[in-house]
Order: structure tokens, then C-alpha cells, then sequence
């Protein structure tokens, strides 16, 4: 924003306030605490807020107590203006530090307060210095603990308010709760383990009331009869956990915000001196683009390692599971690279999936190849690839050993153990418990290095996928390593596998801890895994959020996590099927499938035996290559528990100003829908035409105040639609058939010279392609092939027509146009 106002400090008597015109921050002196409030709308963000440290001091029976220092237990000595910033990417920021002392308990602390000119957002930091003789065990920092009425941006409380809930990791859930519903957790251990960072038992799972989440990074409140928001998350997790925990009551509204930093009890010595994580808080944040500031911020601070394109490959997992082996393998590649057997679409990674160790489950042993199943081991498998032109993909779970594995039996001292020194089984893979590796023991770090010096560098796999990593911080587990926390560990992890693959070598992060992977991998699965069939015991399941594959989840998730992508990483939605034998998907489901994977602009790997798919199942993949270059959001993810709603758009002077949106049916019932046009941002006075996708079919001309009734979805199915502004007496492209974001990717030039009276169509998509292009005219006409190829031309409503193609890669067509 040009010409904003500078960031100021003003003094009061009884407070400390921090402007940049937009945002102001209040610290009140006595006792400490601080309030945000919008300068744009009066009125106050969230109010009256207090910070926390939770420490464990050891007694002389060498007993830990746990202490609590709290707002009431410091008083303010000193406050500063500093001209910096104590986050990255915001260029003319300022930050008023508050030095708090608590004289009694001989500890003294640090509040941060951040603004940036023309920024309505505000970072949060606190810190502790232990001032004692003796060292304490730091368990969490809390810098934002806000009561009942404190969060007042969203209006007066109505118990109708949503909460966006981040999960842990990977595969963990991610959506919108009411304050009606009790997100349930995990009370078996090895759940625990892999959905939450922190474990706390049934019972305090069981006690909690409804409406309390604990959100993992992020959290957004919502009140969805004014669409009014704020968002509150950590934008660094360089060494902590960080949870925003959000309270309600279905009569009162929000009640309760923690936002609280997992320190693990690192040790805090005398002199020392432990700084959170950043807090972002936003509340004028362009609904429903709620999180596009925080990822923004999240990439400012977090280093983020990109890859130059969105990659588009194979994986073996999903139809052969832990039946791959080398000649299926090597049939699969052959059908994917040769024109004559595959001329609709090109990969360029080729991924082994589990299944090639040396017996099933096997991890740990990661260079021993099963010889009956890989005769030619990796580097057969290697060169065969890599002589294609594309990029040789494995699959391992660095962090895991099976207990009957050589790498267990003979380093029994790198095994991750409890408090009572017993090995844990955090996970489960492949049908079998497997232990967890101390990431910080000498050996295990020495391990990884080798490891993936041995796979990147000596064998040349170019594409990893990490997998079941959240099993080398495990909750109660305790380190070779006793003075850093889970997350310090895992980062530092993560560094030895990304230095030792080299730059050139992409990773993809599975099962792995969101914010806590940024800077390290290229891409991350962002849901659960997905499988051919659309749910499993869904009616079971669903009321207790217990998460299992299938491919509802990932799909929920593509669209929930669509803020990551391009910010963090490049989003995996997980694979892409469309066979029609071994599965229980309807067709229905893979148009939906398609359509959100399409939508999305994530990386796609095809999962399917492509000796059994006939030409127009090889056709469906086509429809989502290219990728599109950025990711699809959703208009109503925040109020929606499963958003219906998801949504790309563009302008230009080719495409026009065009929208492209799946209107999902997520229940198991058919029903009636209707795309409300305002819900996705059309003016109500402005006059839009529609066509549906996968009927092929021009729906019509509406006024942006109208909905477009779709009548009869399927069970599981979508409408894939695209929304285009009338242009007036102008010609336009309406859509195509060819790609599921329906013109803006394929059609390279589309004009009509109403002088020279003749329309001019290029297409250039790889492949061979046949489908059709809509396009709306000024008005009714006779069409004469000029040049180019053959065509058919029909007339579907009063000056719209549907142009029917065939071509292998480009189309260049010239019309003469004769208006009726």
C-alpha cells in the first residue's frame, strides 16, 4: 500500500498504544496485558488479552511442580520503540517491546508487539529469562490468553459462530466446527500418536465440552450471518508446537482463545532465555480469502523451498499396493511414455511405492530390494526411468524400523523409547508395527545422511516421498538428546535428509507435521490418504472425526489446505484413479475426484494399472494436464463443516471474465442444488452465461441476482461449471470440454474481426484431444470454413454455439461469419 501512514508509539498514562492507522495496539500498564482494535470499522479485534509461561521447577525430593506466571504476576519496567521488525516481509515495520518483570519468582519477561505500515495485521512474541540459580523445565508460552467477550471483531456472540480447525499433520482432518459439535479424539495411543502433537489422555479428551477446539498453527473464528472473521495462528515453528485453542457455547458465542506454544520441557538454565513462536492476528482479511495473509506471512518467516513446475506422474500404491514389483512396474512405464499406447497425456516422475523392500514391511533396511520381485534392484529400475527423460521416484519411511529388521537388531540404542525406556510402535505400516528412530541420536543422524546420499546421489532418484514422518517426535518420548524440543528435533531431521538429497532432488512430506516441515520439502500431502472407494463406515466414523482412507477425505482436504499451496510447498492431494474395474468408485465420484484435483493446481500421480485403462479412460487424465498455475479456493469453507463450493477465476481479453466452480454433493443422497451466482463474487446487476462440463451442455443465461438450478446431482457427484460475463455485443469464449478449467489453459487466441467478418480459434493443448468449444456471438450466424482443419457447428441458444473439435496437439481454425 503506497503512501500509508509510519508505524508510532504514543505514551498514557495507564497504557502504551502502537499505530499504523489501520490496526492499533493498546498495552495496559497495570496490570500487563493488551488490546487490538480495528481503526478502519471502530471497533476492538480482541480485547483485554493476557500472556502466560508454563515452567516446572524440581523440588528436593527431585519432584517437578508445575508453575504458572501469568499477566497478574509481572509488572511492566520499561517499554521501547524498536525500528525493525521481529518478523520477516514487512518492509517499514515497527515493534513496541514491553520489559515485565516478576521479581518474586525470579523471572523476567518480554512482550513484542508488531505493526507494519498498511497492514491490518499485528505479530505477537513473548519471551522469558530465567533469572534463578537453578534450571526449570519450560513446558509452554502462551502469548495470547483472551476470556468471554474477548473477541468482539465478529460482533455480539450468537452461538452460531464457526471454527476452522487445522490438523496436526498430513492426514489429519481440516474444516469448519460449529460450536454445536465435540471434535472427538483418538483414545488409543497409536491415533494419539499420529493426529495430535500433544497427548493427553481419554479422559480429558471425553471432559471437554463442546465447542472447544484445539486448532493446530491456525485458527478461523467465523460468524457466518455477517461473514465477518478473524484469524489467529503461529507463522513460525522453528522450535515450538503452536495450538489456538478457541472455546464456545452454543447460546454465547466464543468464550474463550489460547494461543500457546509447546516448549516440551527444554530445559531453561540460569541467565537463559526462551522466545515463542510469532502470532499473527488478522481480522480484515478479504472473506473468504481468510488465510491467504497468514500463508503469506507463514512464507515471509518460514523459507519455503519451491520446485519450478507442479509435477504430474505415476505412483505404483493404489492399485498394486505391496504387490509392485519390476516387471509390472517397468509395463507401466513403457505404456506411460510411448505416443502410440499413451498419446493423451506425458509425466514427468516416475514413483516405486511401498512393496520393493526385502521382505513385507520391512522398513529400516531401505537398500536391501526384494530380488524375487526386483531382480535388477534400483538400478534397473533407475535406468529404465531416467532413460525415459523423467525423474526416477522412491518411497521410504526414513524415521521407521520394523522390530524384526537388521537396522533395529543390531542398533537397538537408536530406537525412540518412553520414560520407562520401552521402544515405541507409533505407527503402523504396511499391516505392522514399526519402531520410531531417535532423531537425535549421533547414529540415527549418521544413518539418515548415508541414506539419502545412497538413494539421491549413488542410485539417482530425483523424486522422495518421506513418509510416516510425525514418528520421530511422538509424544512421551524421550530423546538421546534431552535439551531440544520435539520440533527442534524433527527440523533438524528434516535438514540432514534435504542437505544430504541435494537441491535438485524433490521431496515430498507425507504423514508429516504441517508448519513444523515448511523450508524443507517441496511438496506436502495435505489429507488423509484417498483409496478407490469414496468412504468406509462414514456413518460410524464421521460423528466421532475419526479420519481413515478414502478418497471423501482427501478430497475435503484439497480443498480445506488450497491456502498452502504455492505459499508453503506444492499441495498432494494423493492419487489420481480413474479405472473402472478393482474399485468401488462410481463414475460420479471420479468426475468429482477430477474436478477438485483439477481445480486444486496440487501435483497429480495417476494410480492405476495402464495396461487395463481403454482410450477414453486415459482421456479423463488428460482433462487435468495441464496444471494450472494457482489453486482454487472455496466461497463458503469456513461456515460449511464439507464446503459445497469451489471456485477458480480469471479476466482477459481472450477468456473473458470467467469463473470456473464444482458444486459438490456430498451426502448419500441425490439432490437438487443451485449455485447462488452471487456466492461466487457475480454482480447482481451484470448478465452471466453458464455451461456444464461433464454434460457437455450450454445451461443458460442468468442475472447475477439468479441461481442456477441443478437439479438431480448424484451421490457424490459435482457440477463442474463455467460462469462467464456476458460481453455485451462483443463475441466470447463461453468454455470447452477439453479441461476441466474449461478454456483459460487451452485456448491460446480466440477472435472475433467483426470488419474482416471471420472468427479466429487456436487451441494448443498436449496430446490427442476432442471435445467442444462454446462461444456466445453478437448475435445469430452462418459459418464457412476459411482454414484449418474440419469442424461442426452447432447452434445451442440464440447467439451461442457449440464448436466440435478433434486435434493432436495445436488447432488453428478461421470461420467466415455471416450475422443473420
Amino acid at each position: 500500500m503506497t503512501n500509508s501512514p509510519p508505524v508510532t508509539m504514543e505514551a498514557r498514562p495507564q497504557s502504551i498504544t502502537l499505530s499504523n492507522g489501520l490496526t492499533r495496539a493498546e498495552f495496559m500498564l497495570d496490570p500487563p496485558s493488551y488490546t487490538l482494535e480495528n481503526l478502519e470499522s471502530p471497533g476492538v479485534i480482541i480485547d483485554k488479552v493476557q500472556f502466560a509461561f508454563v515452567v516446572e521447577v524440581e523440588d528436593a525430593d527431585r519432584h517437578y511442580r508445575r508453575m504458572a506466571l501469568g499477566s497478574k504476576d509481572f509488572t511492566c519496567t520499561g517499554h521501547e520503540l524498536v525500528d525493525g521488525p521481529v518478523s520477516g516481509g514487512r518492509p517499514g515495520a515497527k515493534t513496541a517491546r514491553f520489559q515485565l518483570d516478576a521479581p518474586k519468582a525470579r523471572f523476567s519477561a518480554a512482550l513484542d508487539i508488531e505493526l507494519a505500515p498498511g497492514k491490518s495485521e499485528a505479530i505477537i512474541r513473548a519471551s522469558i529469562t530465567n533469572n534463578n540459580t537453578f534450571s526449570v523445565r519450560m513446558m509452554s508460552i502462551q502469548p495470547m490468553i483472551a476470556g468471554p467477550g474477548a473477541c468482539k471483531a465478529l460482533g455480539e456472540g450468537t452461538g452460531d459462530e464457526r471454527v476452522f480447525y487445522n490438523g496436526y499433520q498430513s492426514w489429519s482432518a481440516s474444516r469448519a466446527f460449529t460450536l454445536k459439535e465435540k471434535r472427538w479424539h483418538a483414545v488409543v495411543k497409536i491415533a494419539e500418536w499420529q493426529y495430535h502433537y500433544l497427548r493427553r489422555g481419554p479422559s480429558w479428551w471425553l471432559s471437554r465440552p463442546r465447542g472447544t477446539q484445539s486448532s493446530n498453527g491456525v485458527a478461523v473464528i467465523t460468524q457466518p450471518g455477517n461473514r465477518r472473521s478473524v484469524t489467529i495462528g503461529f507463522v513460525t515453528a522453528r522450535s515450538q508446537h503452536g495450538e489456538i485453542e478457541v472455546a464456545g457455547d452454543a447460546n454465547r458465542g466464543i468464550q474463550g482463545i489460547r494461543g500457546m506454544c509447546c516448549c516440551d520441557g527444554k530445559p531453561l538454565h540460569p541467565g537463559g532465555e526462551m522466545v515463542s513462536e510469532l502470532l499473527y492476528v488478522q481480522d480484515r482479511n478479504q472473506y473468504p480469502r481468510c488465510l491467504d495473509g497468514y500463508s503469506d506471512a507463514i512464507a515471509a518467516n518460514m523459507s519455503p523451498v519451491f520446485w519450478s513446475h507442479v509435477p504430474f506422474g505415476y505412483c505404483t500404491w493404489y492399485y498394486y499396493y505391496f504387490n509392485i514389483d519390476e516387471r509390472e512396474a517397468l509395463k507401466n512405464l513403457e505404456i506411460l511414455t510411448d505416443k502410440q499406447k499413451n498419446p493423451y497425456f506425458k509425466v514427468d516422475y516416475f514413483q516405486l511405492d511401498d512393496g520393493y523392500q526385502f521382505t513385507k514391511s520391512q522398513c529400516g533396511d531401505w537398500r536391501r530390494v526384494n530380488p524375487d520381485k526386483f531382480p535388477g534392484g534400483f538400478a534397473k529400475l533407475v535406468e529404465a526411468i531416467s532413460g525415459k527423460r523423467i525423474m526416477p521416484g522412491l518411497w521410504v519411511a526414513p524415521f521407521n524400523a520394523l522390530p524384526e529388521s537388521d537396522l533395529a537388531k543390531e542398533h537397538p540404542d537408536w530406537i525412540l523409547k518412553d520414560k520407562k525406556g520401552k521402544p515405541f510402535k507409533p505407527t503402523f505400516i504396511s499391516m505392522k508395527y514399526q519402531y520410531a528412530l531417535d532423531p537425535t541420536h549421533p547414529g540415527v543422524k549418521a544413518f539418515l545422511k548415508d541414506l539419502f546420499v545412497f538413494l539421491a546421489k549413488e542410485v539417482g532418484f530425483k523424486y522422495i516421498k518421506i513418509d510416516f514422518v510425525f514418528s520421530a517426535i511422538t509424544a512421551d518420548a524421550v530423546f538421546h538428546d534431552s535439551g531440544v524440543t520435539r520440533v527442534e528435533a524433527y527440523r533438524d531431521a528434516l535438514k540432514i535428509l534435504r542437505e544430504a538429497a541435494g537441491d535438485d532432488v524433490f521431496i515430498l512430506g507425507c504423514g508429516a507435521p504441517l508448519l513444523e516441515s515448511v523450508g524443507f520439502v517441496n511438496g506436502m500431502r495435505i489429507g488423509t490418504d484417498t483409496a478407490p472407494q469414496w468412504g468406509l463406515l462414514t456413518w460410524i466414523l464421521d460423528p466421532a472425526n475419526v479420519v481413515v482412507p478414502g478418497m471423501r477425505g482427501a478430497l475435503l482436504n484439497t480443498i480445506t489446505r488450497s491456502w498452502m499451496h504455492k505459499k508453503l510447498w506444492i499441495n498432494d492431494p494423493d492419487c489420481l484413479m480413474v479405472r473402472s474395474t478393482r474399485t468401488k468408485l462410481t463414475e460420479d465420484e471420479i468426475r468429482t475426484e477430477l474436478s477438485v484435483i483439477g481445480l486444486s493446481g496440487g501435483q497429480v500421480a495417476v494410480s492405476d494399472d495402464l495396461a487395463l485403462l481403454p482410450g477414453d479412460r486415459m482421456r479423463l487424465i488428460s482433462l487435468v494436464q495441464p496444471v494450472y498455475p494457482e489453486p482454487a479456493h472455496s466461497p463458503d469453507m469456513f461456515v460449511q463443516p464439507f464446503p459445497e463450493l469451489y471456485l477458480l477465476e480469471g479476466k482477459s481479453g481472450i477468456h473473458g471474465d470467467w469463473k470456473v466452480v464444482t458444486v459438490i454433493n456430498w451426502s448419500g443422497k441425490k439432490r437438487d442444488l443451485a449455485l447462488v451466482l452471487t456466492a461466487i463474487g457475480c454482480a447482481p446487476s451484470m448478465l452471466y452465461h453458464v455451461v456444464d462440463f461433464w454434460n457437455g451442455t450450454y445451461v443458460g443465461a442468468f442475472n447475477g441476482n439468479e441461481s442456477v438450478p441443478l437439479p438431480g446431482v448424484a451421490v457424490h457427484g459435482c457440477r463442474l461449471l463455467r460462469v462467464t460475463l456476458d460481453p455485451g455485443q462483443e463475441a466470447a469464449l463461453l468454455g470447452t470440454t477439453l479441461h476441466v478449467v474449461q478454456g483459460a489453459i487451452e485456448v491460446e487466441a480466440f477472435a472475433f474481426e467483426r470488419e474482416a467478418r471471420r472468427v479466429r480459434l487456436k487451441l494448443n493443448k498436449y496430446g490427442r484431444n476432442e471435445g467442444t468449444i462454446f462461444v456466445k456471438m453478437p448475435g445469430r450466424c452462418f459459418f464457412e470454413l476459411v482454414s484449418g482443419p474440419g469442424y461442426n457447428v452447432k447452434d445451442v441458444a440464440d447467439g451461442v454455439y457449440a464448436v466440435d473439435v478433434s486435434f493432436d496437439h495445436t488447432l488453428d481454425i478461421t470461420l467466415k461469419v455471416e450475422l443473420a
